[in-house]
């Protein structure tokens, strides 16, 4: 078979799975659209030093020992799951259900917002604490983001008739269908990962396998941005139980 020089300027999709705390690895997660994907073998040369007067400072022997290999890949489009890997936390199943609140205690300040205690906040009444007065809406208080649960109590000059003190509130809260991400509950991570890959100059396929790795978030993630944002994850290989390689890559004649 030919090994015929050639330039290298690849695409890839990738794949990982996360490591169970049996062991054993989990569902297969697509990583996203993969904007960089690198693998970094590294090595630590030990030298022993001449101190003789003709050949002072030269080595007399060397080594090269293997450290272990280093990597990273970052994606600029991703779903939860990604989310999860990047954040060190899981991710529950969120079904939709209404909460029905009644009597939740606020502290009412004239011109200020406060924060009801749930999101995506409805049907919203405030009464005094006897119960015996309903303020009123759009005159007495204001909902300011009903989804982040924000109510601004109105000021005597504005018509509002809230004093500043506890008042109750009654609402329904809902949680809508979806995902749920808990952030920062797992301590440890490793995945494995294995690619295809197309050299753009050739369009020859190869394939790359990384059987176990540590992962870890590299830099932040941009929650507000004009450009799209991305996750980077930082990688050590780890040697596979059974001693085969830390990674291969199947190149295509």
């Amino acid at each position: 078979m030919s090994k015929q020089m050639q330039g290298f300027r690849g695409s890839l999709d990738l794949y990982y799975q996360v490591e169970q705390a049996d062991g054993s690895f989990g569902p297969v997660y697509p990583a996203g659209n993969v904007t960089g994907f690198e693998l970094v073998p590294d090595a630590e040369e030990m030298e022993i030093i001449s101190t003789g007067n003709a050949d002072y400072g030269q080595a007399l022997d060397s080594m090269i020992e293997a450290k272990p290999t280093k990597g990273n890949f970052t994606v600029n489009r991703f779903n939860i799951d990604s989310w999860a890997l990047a954040f060190m936390g899981e991710v529950e199943a969120r079904t939709g259900t209404i909460t029905e609140v009644t009597n939740e205690e606020v502290a009412a300040v004239p011109g200020e917002i406060f924060k009801l205690a749930h999101l995506d906040v409805s049907e919203l009444v405030l009464t005094n604490v006897a119960g015996d007065v309903t303020y009123d809406v759009g005159d007495d208080y204001e909902i300011v983001d009903a989804a982040l649960g924000l109510v601004r109590v109105k000021t005597a000059a504005e018509g509002g008739t809230i004093a500043a003190g506890t008042i109750h509130a009654d609402y329904d809260a809902a949680a809508p269908s979806g995902w749920l991400l808990k952030a920062g509950t797992k301590s440890s991570k490793f995945i494995k990962l294995w690619g295809r890959g197309i050299n753009r100059f050739n369009n020859k396929r190869s394939i790359v396998q990384v059987p176990r790795a540590s992962v870890k978030p590299s830099g932040g993630f941009s929650i507000v941005g004009t450009d799209p944002a991305s996750i980077q994850m930082d990688l050590t290989c780890n040697v596979p139980t059974d001693g085969s390689p830390v990674f291969t890559v199947v190149a295509e004649a």
